[in-house]
């Protein structure tokens, strides 16, 4: 069974991280993975393919600037990173070249994947969902509904101006899609049910939902030594830890902007903290408030020893097709305050392992974090142990994976 992955990187960003772990879990069990992307990092491994190169991806480039300036054309304060997707690409060459039984797409904006080239993929497809793109408009993320009743003139926000990109790209993906049988995996039940019930895929025909997880190599992200880790990494061992990490630190999806304020509160009451961040970006604490910024961190050991240099993990964010930094930080025993909202519901127990806030209140989010530091980190060691069944263990996410493939090929009749 030689199975196809498709995304805009195999190392860049939380998509590619989740999809070169399944990647790695599915070749233990056996399975022959592949990538195909249009941002190669690791060039030595035969297994990672470029979606172009040369001219091509010159070409491709250009484009991508063209498309990124038509999208300024769209501005819509509910919606956030458009990939309209109007050019062309080479994908289907390159997946015909490559000949795999299954194609798993991942995240493919930003023109990896031209919406009418859908239909045209012979294999059967396997889809996660690691934003809303695949059943929204142009928008990989919305804080409005109109994914929910289909896109039309009326229900755009009334505070939107410019090119309607959204309702443009949904009118585009709802004629090409429809009919075409996906499997769509939601890493948390929050955003399989937004498939399921979105006006784009409800009731499609052959198209099936399902929820895996993103995968944790668990023998990486364990609890270690925190003052031990803490001085590898240059850190205060004297004051309690907030650690807060994501691909973009300001971004306003991540909450970069309530953490300030729940920053703020903190510092008003007098508490005592060092703050670590680590990502994409620079977040700027709010002054007089004691801030190392890692940075981005590739190296997982490292990773793992940042997460268990903190006492808290905030993840502040507005929305979460699932919540990655927050599963790896309590596979490393550091509970968790965060927000009651999207994906991070099926990662974050309340009171047990860490602390949802009422969706978004900055003082129960403040209660959180005051909350997780009284919180003796010895229950969830002992769980971990003890042998704790972790649900987001690799190898689990990967043999549900091979299951769905098994029944995907099944279903199409392409099993060999």
């Amino acid at each position: 069974m030689r199975i196809l992955h498709v995304n805009l990187s195999d190392a860049s960003g939380g998509a590619a991280i989740a999809c070169a772990r399944l990647h790695q879990g599915l070749l233990s069990a056996g399975v022959d993975s592949q990538l195909l992307v249009y941002a190669v990092v690791d060039h030595s491994d035969p297994r990672v393919h470029a979606l172009s190169s040369g001219l091509d991806f010159q070409c491709r480039r250009v484009l991508q600037k063209i498309t990124i300036w038509l999208s300024k054309l769209q501005q819509d304060p509910q919606s956030f990173h458009c990939s309209p997707n109007l050019s062309g690409s080479s994908l289907l060459k390159r997946i015909d070249s490559i000949n795999p039984d299954l194609v798993h797409l991942h995240w493919v904006g930003a023109n990896i994947l031209p919406i009418e080239s859908l239909s045209k993929i012979r294999q059967p497809i396997v889809w996660t969902h690691h934003d809303m793109w695949p059943f929204c408009g142009a928008e990989h993320y919305s804080y409005d509904e109109r994914w929910l009743e289909g896109y039309t003139t009326e229900n755009r926000a009334a505070s939107a101006r410019g090119i309607d990109w959204n309702r443009l790209t949904w009118q585009r993906k709802y004629r090409a899609w429809r009919d075409v049988p996906v499997a769509h995996v939601g890493p948390s039940s929050w955003i399989r049910d937004c498939a399921a019930n979105s006006k784009l895929w409800k009731g499609s025909k052959g198209s099936s939902f399902h929820v895996i997880p993103n995968g944790l190599d668990l023998d990486v992200f364990v609890p270690q030594d925190r003052l031990a880790c803490r001085r590898e990494l240059g850190l205060r061992e004297d004051a309690p830890t907030l650690l807060f990490g994501a691909h973009s630190q300001n971004s306003s999806i991540k909450g970069g902007d309530l953490l300030y304020e729940v920053l703020q509160q903190l510092a008003d009451r007098g508490i005592a903290y060092q703050l670590v961040t680590f990502g994409g970006g620079a977040f700027e604490a709010p002054d007089g408030i004691e801030c190392v910024n890692l940075g981005s961190i590739r190296d997982v050991e490292t990773l793992a020893k940042v997460y268990n240099a903190a006492d808290v993990m905030m993840v502040p964010s507005r929305l979460e097709a699932f919540g990655q930094t927050a599963s790896e930080a309590q596979a490393c025993g550091i509970p968790v305050a965060c927000f009651d909202t999207s994906g991070l519901r099926d990662i974050v127990l309340h009171k047990k392992d860490g602390y949802r806030a009422i969706a978004f209140d900055i003082n129960d989010f403040v209660a959180g974090v005051l909350w997780c530091l009284d919180l003796t980190l010895l229950s969830l060691n002992e769980r971990i142990a003890k042998g704790y069944s972790n649900p987001f263990e690799l190898s689990k996410c990967a043999a549900h994976y091979i299951a769905l493939y098994e029944e995907s090929l099944n279903y199409n009749g392409h099993l060999k």
